[in-house]
C-alpha cells in the first residue's frame, strides 16, 4: 500500500509584498496522520518531518499575492519514523533517510492557492505501506493539505496545516515554517548564436530571450570548440553589483574539464554583462545523440543560483566532401551510418554535391567547401543550434579542396573548421594523373583511349573529362601541389587526422579496365602494372598510402587493408573508424595531429619522359563489325561481338564500358571471332565497347562502338538528395537526383539531358545548365525536377553572398604566367562562343586602344599549341576563329595580351 498525499496551500496574506525577483526558500514540515477505525484501511499514527526548499522562478510572494498563475519547482527531502499497529516498516527505502524529489508548482485561480502536480508518478512526500491480512497493497486516500499562515514577512512564512476533506477516515495535521535565503533582483537575459566572421550571417541568431521571472527554454548547443553562442544579461537593479553575477556549467561548475563542459569568458558593458561560452570540443560517443546540462548564472556574493538555462550539448556540425568524379553518392553509406550511430539530426549533416564541376581545377571549386560549410551552419541555426565551425569528413580530392581552404587567408578570417578528417586523398598527388595527362607516353595515350569514355559514362554525364582541370591539379609535383604543400603548407592548423586503405589486388573497374590497357602495351600483368605506376609503394590503385598519409603518422592516421579507393567510404571499416573521429576529442594529440601536414614527395615514371614504351597504330587493323554503332539493346541480351583483324594482330583484349559497376575486361589469344558478351541486368544509358589489338611485341591499333541500353523498367518514383537547398546569392549550387525503377535499381540522373529544372520564382534563382542552381536575390523560393513523368518540388533558400575572398591559385597555368607579367591588367568583354566546342570557335574581345596584340592558344600543360595573331590592331572589338580539327579532344587555353592588358580563357574541344 502506497500512500499518495498532494499538498495544497492557502496562503490568508493581510497585505501584498511586491518582488520582482527569482527567490529560494527553505523550511521544514511536520506533522501527525491519525487514522480511524471505521471505514480505514488500518488504523494507527505517524510522525513525519520535512525540510522544504523552493526555488521561485516567478517570485512567490508577487505571485500569490496578484491572483496569477505560478510556476516554478521545489525540492523536498526529509526522513521519516513509522508507529502503526501492525509495525510494518515502510516499502520505501531512503538512502540514509534522506530523498530528494523534483517536481513542478502550478498556482489555480484562487488567491495563494498551489497544487503539486505530476503527484501520482512523483509523490513528494513518501508513503507509508501497510501489509493487510490478505497480503495485497491498497493505496491510501489522497488528501489535500493546508496550509494556514498564521506568521509572514518578506522574509519568512510560518503556520499550522491540517485538511479539511479526510472524509472520516484519517486527520492530518502539523506545522511548517518556510524562510527566503536569497533573492536576485530581476534581469533581462537574451542568448543568441553568432557567426560574426561570415557576411552571410550579418546579425545573431535569437536562441531566447525573456527575463529571470521566466523558464528558459532549452538551448541546443554543437560540441565543435566555437565560440558561437553568447548570453547577454541586462542588470534592472543599480544596487547589484555585475562582478558578482557570473555563469557557470553545472556538471563543472570550476571549469576543470574545458572540452567536455566548456567554459565562459564573460565582460561588462554598462548595465550588461557578456558571457561568452566556450564550446565543448566534443561529444562522447556514450553521450550521444545529447547530452543534457545547464547553464548556471551564479550571484558571487550570496553564493546562490540566481538562474538557470537548460542546455543539450549535440555533436559539430558535419559536411562530407567527395573527390574527382563523383557525388554525393559516394557517401550515402556513410551519412546512414553516422545519423544512425550517433542519432544526428540530419540539420547537423551534409553532404557537399559539386558533381557538375566534380572534375575541374582546384580553383574552379574553391568554394566548394566554404559554401557547404555556411550551407550547414545556416540548416543548423534554422533549428535553433547554436555552432560556429564545422568537421569536415572528405574522400579522394575532397581532402585537397578542404585543406585548400584551410590554409587561405580567407580560413583566417573564419576560422570555421573544427576538424578535418581525410579519406585516400592524395595530399602529394597521384601517380594516375600523372600517366593520363603524359603528352610524351604512349603508354598514356592508351590509358586516355580507356579513361575518358570511361568517365563520360561511369558519370552519365557528356561534360565530364580528364581534361577538365582537376586530373591536372592532382599531378604529382603539379603548380597546384607545389601550391598546397610549399606555398601555403600550413598556412593554418586544425586538428586532423587520416584514413588511408590499401589494396594489392585490383578490383576497380576503371583502373582494371586502364591498367589492363596499359600494362598490355608494356607486357606487363595488371598488377605488375600497378606495381611498376606507383613505384612499388603500397597504394589503394590511385594514391600510394604515403599520399594519402599527409604526413600524418599513427597514432594520427589509420590504415585498413584490402580496400580499393573507390568504393572507400561504403567500407564499414573506414565508416567505424570515421564515426570514431567524430566523437573523439579533438584536442586529443593521441589521435588527432596538432601540428598540421606535412607531405610526403611522390615519384613516378610519367612525370617526365621515362616512360619507354612505343606506340605505332595501323589504322585499320582491327575492327568491331557486330554491333553497329548506336544500336540499342536491352538488359540481359547477349551480343556477339565480331571483330576482325589483321596485320600480325594475336591478341585481342575486349573492354565493356558503362557503369562503375559493371564495366570488365575480357583478354584473350584469339585474331578473328565472336565474343559473346551479355548485357549486365543493371545496365543504364549508353555503353562502349573498346577492343585493342596486339602482335607479339606492340599494339597495332584499336576499335571503338557505341551502344545504347533501353529501359525496359518502368520508372517508380524520383529523389533529390536535399530536403532544402541554400544557395548563396551569384554561387551556384547542385542538384543530385536519383531515378527509382520497377526492376530494384536506381541511378543518379542529375546530368541527364532528360532531366528539367524550373524555378517558381524567376527572379530568385534560376537553372545555371547541368544541374546547377543559381542564386539571383535573397528569398525563398521551389525548384520542380522532372525525370520520365515523375516529379519533385523542393525549397530552394538563397542566401546572402559569403563575400570573403579564396586566396587560391588561379589556375594551372594562369598563376605560372603571372610571375611574369605581374603588371598586366585584365581585358573587358572577352568571350569564346560555342564554347565547349566541336571543330571551330570564335574568340572575341576588346582592346581599349591601338596596341599590339597577341592570341595564342596553349595546351594544359602550358605548351603553345597554337599562334592565332601578332599584329597591330585598332581600339574596338575584335573576332578571331580558331579551327580545333587537327586537335585531340580536351581543354586548351587561349592567351589575349597587348602591352598593359592579358586574359585568359578555357576552350574545351568536345566532339
Amino acid at each position: 500500500m502506497k500512500t499518495k498525499i498532494t499538498i495544497s496551500v492557502l496562503l490568508l496574506l493581510i497585505s501584498t509584498i511586491h518582488i520582482n525577483a527569482q527567490e529560494t526558500w527553505v523550511g521544514s514540515l511536520t506533522g501527525t496522520n491519525q487514522w480511524g477505525n471505521s471505514g480505514c484501511y488500518c488504523t494507527g499514527e505517524f510522525d513525519e518531518s520535512y525540510s522544504l526548499a523552493i526555488t521561485s522562478q516567478n517570485s512567490l510572494y508577487n505571485r500569490l499575492s496578484c491572483n496569477t498563475f505560478y510556476e516554478g519547482s521545489a525540492t523536498f527531502s526529509g526522513s521519516e519514523s513509522v508507529s502503526t499497529q501492525n509495525a510494518v516498516p515502510a516499502l520505501c527505502e531512503l538512502m540514509g533517510g534522506n530523498v530528494n524529489i523534483v517536481d513542478s508548482l502550478v498556482v489555480s485561480a484562487g488567491i495563494g492557492f498551489i497544487q503539486l502536480s505530476s503527484i501520482s508518478s512523483n509523490p513528494l512526500i513518501p508513503g507509508i505501506s501497510f501489509l493487510l491480512g490478505t497480503g495485497n497493497y491498497q493505496d491510501d486516500p489522497i488528501y489535500d493539505l493546508e496550509l494556514h499562515v498564521t506568521s509572514y514577512s518578506a522574509t519568512s512564512v510560518s503556520g499550522t496545516w491540517d485538511s479539511p476533506n479526510y472524509n472520516g477516515c484519517s486527520f492530518p495535521h502539523g506545522t511548517f515554517s518556510i524562510q527566503k535565503i536569497n533573492s536576485l533582483p530581476g534581469a533581462d537575459i537574451k542568448i543568441q548564436n553568432e557567426i560574426v566572421s561570415n557576411s552571410t550571417f550579418p546579425s545573431p541568431k535569437i536562441l531566447w530571450t525573456g527575463n529571470t521571472d521566466q523558464l528558459s527554454s532549452t538551448i541546443k548547443i554543437c560540441a565543435d570548440g566555437s565560440t558561437a553562442t553568447k548570453i547577454i544579461y541586462t542588470n534592472n537593479d543599480i544596487n547589484l553589483n555585475l562582478s558578482d553575477i557570473h555563469f557557470q556549467i553545472a556538471s563543472d561548475p570550476t571549469a576543470d574539464y574545458p572540452n567536455y563542459s566548456g567554459f565562459f569568458v564573460d565582460s561588462i558593458y554598462g548595465n550588461k554583462k557578456i558571457a561568452t561560452l566556450n564550446h565543448p570540443t566534443y561529444l562522447s560517443y556514450w553521450n550521444t545523440p545529447y547530452r543534457e546540462d545547464t547553464i548556471l548564472i551564479v550571484n558571487n556574493n550570496s553564493l546562490c543560483t540566481s538562474y538557470k538555462i537548460p542546455i543539450r550539448i549535440y555533436p559539430a556540425p558535419i559536411i562530407l566532401v567527395h573527390g574527382l568524379w563523383s557525388s554525393s553518392d559516394v557517401f550515402e553509406d556513410m551519412e546512414q551510418a553516422i545519423k544512425g550511430d550517433l542519432l544526428l539530426p540530419s540539420s547537423l549533416i551534409l553532404s557537399a554535391d559539386y558533381e557538375a564541376t566534380n572534375d575541374a581545377s582546384f580553383y574552379e571549386n574553391k568554394d566548394v567547401v566554404p559554401d557547404n560549410i555556411t550551407t550547414v551552419l545556416m540548416s543548423a541555426r534554422s533549428h535553433n543550434y547554436s555552432a560556429g565551425k564545422v568537421d569536415i569528413v572528405c574522400h579522394s580530392m575532397g581532402g585537397n579542396l578542404s585543406r585548400l581552404y584551410l590554409q587561405s587567408n580567407a580560413y583566417k578570417q573564419k576560422n570555421d573548421i573544427h576538424k578535418l578528417i581525410t579519406v585516400n586523398t592524395p595530399h602529394s598527388g597521384s601517380q594516375m594523373a600523372n600517366i593520363l595527362l603524359n603528352q610524351s607516353s604512349a603508354t598514356s595515350a592508351v590509358a586516355r583511349v580507356v579513361a575518358e569514355p570511361a568517365i563520360k559514362l561511369f558519370n552519365l554525364s557528356t561534360h565530364s573529362s580528364i581534361y577538365n582541370g582537376g586530373v591536372e591539379d592532382l599531378r604529382v609535383d603539379s603548380y597546384a601541389m607545389d601550391y598546397l604543400n610549399y606555398t601555403k603548407l600550413n598556412n593554418s592548423i586544425v586538428p586532423s587526422h587520416s584514413i588511408i586503405t590499401k589494396n594489392q589486388v585490383s578490383n576497380d573497374n576503371l583502373f582494371d579496365l586502364i591498367f589492363a590497357a596499359a600494362g598490355a602495351l608494356n607486357w606487363m600483368t595488371p598488377t605488375s602494372f600497378s606495381n611498376y605506376l606507383f613505384s612499388q609503394n603500397s597504394n589503394d590503385m590511385v594514391v600510394t598510402a604515403s599520399s594519402q598519409s599527409g604526413g600524418l603518422s599513427y597514432p594520427n592516421s589509420t590504415t585498413i587493408q584490402n580496400q580499393s579507393h573507390n568504393g572507400s567510404p561504403k567500407n564499414s571499416s573506414v565508416k567505424n573508424e570515421v564515426i570514431d573521429a567524430l566523437t573523439t576529442n579533438s584536442k586529443d594529440a593521441s589521435y588527432f595531429c596538432q601540428d598540421g601536414f606535412a607531405p610526403i614527395s611522390q615519384d613516378t615514371h610519367y612525370k617526365s619522359v621515362e616512360d619507354t614504351s612505343s606506340l605505332q597504330l595501323i589504322p585499320g587493323s582491327i575492327s568491331i563489325n557486330f554491333p553497329a554503332q548506336n544500336q540499342s539493346f536491352n538488359p540481359g541480351d547477349i551480343i556477339p561481338v565480331n571483330i576482325n583483324s589483321s596485320n600480325g594482330i594475336s591478341k585481342i583484349i575486349l573492354e565493356s564500358i558503362n557503369l562503375a559497376s559493371n564495366s570488365g575486361v575480357l583478354d584473350t589469344a584469339m585474331s578473328n571471332g565472336i565474343i559473346n558478351y551479355s548485357v549486365p541486368s543493371n545496365a543504364f544509358g549508353s555503353l562502349e565497347f573498346i577492343t585493342f589489338g596486339f602482335d607479339s611485341n606492340n599494339m597495332v591499333d584499336y576499335d571503338t562502338v557505341k551502344i545504347n541500353i533501353n529501359q525496359p523498367a518502368a520508372i517508380d518514383s524520383i529523389s533529390v538528395y536535399r530536403d532544402t537547398i541554400y544557395v548563396q546569392e551569384n554561387k551556384t549550387a547542385s542538384v543530385s537526383v536519383t531515378a527509382f525503377f520497377n526492376n530494384d535499381y536506381n541511378y543518379n540522373v542529375s546530368n541527364l539531358p532528360a532531366v528539367q529544372y524550373q524555378i517558381a520564382d524567376a527572379n530568385l534563382a534560376m537553372y545555371d545548365g547541368y544541374n546547377l542552381i543559381k542564386g539571383l536575390k535573397v528569398g525563398t523560393t521551389l525548384l520542380t525536377v522532372s525525370y520520365l513523368g515523375k516529379t519533385k518540388i523542393i525549397p530552394v533558400v538563397i542566401i546572402p553572398q559569403d563575400l570573403s575572398e579564396v586566396d587560391m591559385l588561379t589556375s594551372i597555368n594562369e598563376d605560372q604566367n603571372s610571375k611574369n607579367n605581374s603588371s598586366a591588367t585584365e581585358m573587358a568583354n572577352v568571350n569564346v562562343f560555342p564554347n565547349p566546342f566541336r571543330s571551330r570557335t570564335t574568340i572575341q574581345y576588346d582592346i581599349s586602344e591601338n596596341n599590339n596584340v597577341s592570341v595564342k592558344v596553349f595546351d594544359i600543360f602550358g605548351h603553345l599549341v597554337k599562334d592565332l595573331l601578332n599584329a597591330n590592331q585598332t581600339a574596338g572589338e575584335h573576332k578571331i576563329i580558331f579551327e580545333g580539327n587537327a586537335l585531340p579532344d580536351g581543354l586548351y587555353i587561349v592567351e589575349i595580351r597587348t602591352a598593359n592588358q592579358c586574359e585568359k580563357k578555357k576552350l574545351l574541344l568536345m566532339r
